[in-house]
């Protein structure tokens, strides 16, 4: 008999089988992004062979229309496949430094439909967000802040 350990959605696939990397952590990480980005539960989400599909999560945010280097950020560290992740922290550090890459395309009603590259952004978190982005040498470090608490007063019978 095997047993895993950890939270639903935030492991990755492998580790059910007993098979930890660092890139079983990588998957972590990109769970937890997910999460601050759409404060969606990753185990709650629909999944397709594995792969969690949370785009249709994205839709409408900013995370859709201008910071398009978090849903490509998501895809590679939420491949089901570790050979598909990030080989390591370090190569997902570089990918968040490299210009970014349209991937989107919107449409342009100035000409006649033709499809063109949205705009490149920065790596800033959106405004309003709670989410802090420090860059230090050798490190991108994102703090996320504590989640709230809610207390409910009732009545006790």
């Amino acid at each position: 008999t095997r047993t895993a350990a950890g939270t639903f959605g935030y492991m990755a696939p492998e580790s059910f089988g007993n098979s930890f990397t660092p890139k079983s952590d990588l998957y972590g990480v990109g769970a937890s992004l997910l999460f601050a980005a759409t404060g969606l539960e990753p185990g709650a989400l629909p999944v397709d062979r594995l792969q969690v599909k949370f785009e249709q999560a994205l839709v409408g945010t900013v995370w859709e229309r201008q910071e398009t280097w978090l849903p490509q950020l998501l895809q590679r560290l939420l491949a089901p496949a570790p050979e598909d992740r990030f080989s390591s922290a370090s190569e997902a550090l570089t990918f968040l430094r490299s210009p970014p890459v349209p991937v989107a395309l919107t449409r342009d009603a100035g000409s006649n439909g033709a499809r063109r590259p949205r705009e490149a952004v920065s790596l800033e978190p959106p405004r309003g967000s709670k989410i802090v982005v420090k860059e230090v040498p050798g490190e991108l470090r994102i703090l996320f802040p504590p989640p709230s608490l809610s207390l409910e007063m009732g009545t006790f019978a």
